[in-house]
């Protein structure tokens, strides 16, 4: 895949995510402050969104390694190290990520829903900020000539 469009689509791909990211959060705040319907409710919002992250976040990780990031090491050598950061990075979120459904099954069955909005929070912000960096210090390298 040619770099400016696996570059284009890695930016389009984290365009959709933000908005998926922003729907979580929301839903994470209704477990809050209202009645047990209100955050049952919040809870099966949470499993709505379940299937798109299970999905989407270890395909998104698989494309940019397997797309954007060989063609970023050929262009760019010395892009190697910063590569081999995010790709952990990758690892570690999906890890994160599966620590989150377990603790979201957990609070589905119990009812306690605080360790759930503090991991959930904590993750969000974390995607967002690896997003962020991907995007400052890998299409900053690939528009270089």
């Amino acid at each position: 895949m040619q770099l400016a469009t696996a570059v284009d689509s890695m930016v389009k791909e984290h365009g959709e995510l933000h908005e998926r990211l922003g729907e979580w959060e929301k839903t994470l705040g209704r477990l809050t402050g209202g009645t047990f319907f209100q955050a049952r409710t919040a809870l099966d919002q949470l499993w709505r969104l379940v299937p798109y992250f299970e999905e989407e976040l270890p395909r998104h990780f698989r494309r940019e390694e397997a797309d954007l990031y060989p063609s970023l090491k050929e262009e760019h050598p010395a892009a190697a190290d910063v590569l081999k950061r995010f790709t952990a990075d990758h690892a570690e979120l999906l890890r994160q990520w599966k620590n989150y459904r377990g603790e979201l099954l957990y609070s589905d069955a119990i009812g306690e829903t605080h360790r759930l909005r503090e991991m959930g929070a904590e993750l969000i912000a974390r995607l967002r900020q690896h997003m962020q960096d991907e995007e400052l210090e890998l299409v900053t390298r690939a528009r270089q000539r």
